[in-house]
């Protein structure tokens, strides 16, 4: 009888461990995943919500519902639109990065590069394209608050479901987009050779 009790208690502790989301306080567990997975995809990383790799651009976009039932569809909608957020930050960030190290010597005015900006964001929006859609659902803590001496503790356990899109663009599209930013907005010809060999750098450091 101690022999079954023993196995029965590993093989729960080898499906927790399998399934366990680590979360604050306590553990999650997931309790389904799309197409019926065993684990993750290997794409699915928070903690790279964008890079590059043979030539393409991926950006990671995160939703997450609560409920036992939800809508699924909206839940991948919802995690491309924040695909979509990441994308257009990144451009931003990266073109501002670009023109303050050029712009030294250069008539180049704010109005220009919100134009370079603006311009390329939007083509690239346009044209990115959804890759991969994958969801979990999780039973654990929706709501974390105190006890009376301050400790964290569960004041809401349910369900929710985490739902990722990975979106994709080819590293050749993003420059073109980025060249026609720049002409677009009257940039010298010479300030557009500086500002492209440094677009090319950002881009392979992702």
């Amino acid at each position: 009888m101690k022999k079954l009790i023993m196995l029965s208690l590993i093989a729960l502790t080898a499906a927790c461990s399998n399934n366990a989301v680590v979360g604050w306080a306590e553990n999650d567990v997931v309790v389904q995943r799309a197409d019926n997975l065993r684990a993750r995809p290997e794409w699915v990383q928070e903690s790279r919500p964008s890079y590059c790799e043979d030539g393409w651009c991926y950006y990671i976009g995160i939703a997450t519902a609560q409920g036992n039932t939800i809508n699924r569809s909206m839940l991948y909608d919802k995690a491309a639109n924040d695909a979509r957020d990441k994308i257009a930050a990144d451009i931003e960030n990266k073109i501002q990065t670009i023109f303050q190290n050029v712009a030294e010597g250069y008539n180049v005015n704010s109005t220009q590069t919100q134009k370079v900006s603006t311009e390329t964001r939007n083509l690239v929006l346009t044209n990115v394209r959804r890759e991969n859609q994958y969801f979990e659902k999780i039973l654990g803590c929706n709501n974390f608050g105190t006890d009376g001496r301050g400790n964290p503790q569960c004041t809401n356990r349910g369900y929710r479901y985490e739902g990722f899109v990975r979106m994709r663009i080819s590293e050749a599209h993003l420059r073109s987009y980025f060249d026609r930013g720049l002409r677009d907005a009257g940039v010298s010809a010479d300030l557009q050779e500086k500002a492209r060999t440094l677009w090319d750098r950002a881009v392979s450091e992702m």
